[in-house]
């Protein structure tokens, strides 16, 4: 009879072990579909596509600018407004850039549009700006346009009651019918996005 048990043991200990390792196999094909690197806005397009981004998002940076009331000052010039450059996708000839604006009064989240450059045509694939301080892209989902992860912060609200300390928001992204459109983040993405 003590063989028996022992063998049940070893028997028992052996399944625990080979579902743990499964689960962990499960576990590691989900994180390396989760790899969300951050854009980082140290791109540096010619002068030329840098004017062709800036005629692309005119509208929408000319709403922003009155929303602001920035051009009340008389010597705003929107011609010098800095804007930072971060390449999302290099496609051959089409590349996808997050292009941000972060004047001192948008404090921590900036004002930040994705567009694409190609030869013939420059777009807006989100329609406006997102307000955050940063994006990621999940480089694991297959195509030519990554999701994207808009960072933003903010405070968290309760019951109608701003509760005191910062806190941060994913809003993700992803391409449908020729736009970025709002879309659901990965549940299982959730620990690579708050990595970064």
């Amino acid at each position: 009879m003590r063989p028996i048990k022992w063998v049940d043991s070893l028997v028992f200990l052996c399944v625990l072990l080979s579902g743990h390792t499964a689960l962990a196999q499960l576990q590691t094909g989900n994180e390396a579909k989760c790899a969300y690197p951050a854009v980082k806005f140290t791109a540096h397009p010619s002068a030329a596509t840098e004017r062709r981004i800036r005629g692309g998002m005119a509208t929408g940076l000319n709403v922003l600018i009155k929303g602001t009331s920035a051009d009340d000052d008389p010597d705003f010039d929107p011609k010098k407004i800095v804007l930072e450059f971060g390449k999302v996708k290099n496609d051959g000839q089409s590349q996808v850039y997050a292009v941000r604006w972060w004047p001192r009064i948008f404090r921590k989240n900036a004002a930040i549009w994705v567009i694409e450059v190609t030869p013939h045509s420059v777009r807006d694939l989100i329609g406006d700006s997102r307000g955050a301080y940063g994006i990621e892209t999940n480089q694991m989902v297959p195509g030519k346009y990554p999701e994207i992860v808009f960072l933003s912060s903010g405070f968290a609200d309760r019951d109608g009651h701003v509760v005191p300390g910062r806190v941060g928001f994913h809003d993700c992204f992803q391409y449908k019918d020729g736009l970025y459109r709002s879309a659901a983040c990965r549940p299982e993405c959730e620990k690579a996005m708050d990595a970064n």
